[in-house]
């Protein structure tokens, strides 16, 4: 479990920084870095609940996993719309920046925890 949460912050390190190199190779595009340290902040946290909570069903109810998760995943895709529902005020063009960047750390980030949850199923069975 320990693993998972070390991988997460090496992981998310990694996607902050390769959102810092595209502002800067890319700054016709670039969001404000407050927004790109809220979005950014906002994924990680609920990605580490979700691991963690994930990971603790799994302990006790291995055979509800995937429902688990399912489930969390619609509360993530919940939550996410209304971190969102500010920015949609914002200048059209703007709030359209914002959203297409949340949404595509918000999939990268569900590559992973999707990764992490089969990883721990796979090492579940096996013991």
């Amino acid at each position: 479990m320990n693993k998972s949460f070390f991988k997460l912050i090496v992981f998310g390190v990694i996607i902050f920084s390769f959102q810092l190199v595209f502002n800067f190779l890319f700054p016709s595009i670039i969001l404000n870095f407050k927004d790109v340290i809220k979005i950014h902040g906002f994924i990680f946290f609920i990605t580490f609940i979700v691991i963690t909570i994930t990971n603790q069903i799994t302990n006790k109810f291995s055979d509800k996993t995937g429902f688990v998760y399912l489930g969390f995943v619609l509360f993530k895709i919940a939550v996410s719309s209304f971190f969102l529902y500010p920015y949609f005020s914002l200048e059209a063009f703007q709030a359209k920046r914002v959203v297409i960047t949340f949404f595509i750390v918000f999939l990268i980030y569900i590559v992973f925890e999707v990764i992490a949850v089969i990883n721990y199923l796979n090492l579940k069975q096996k013991n």
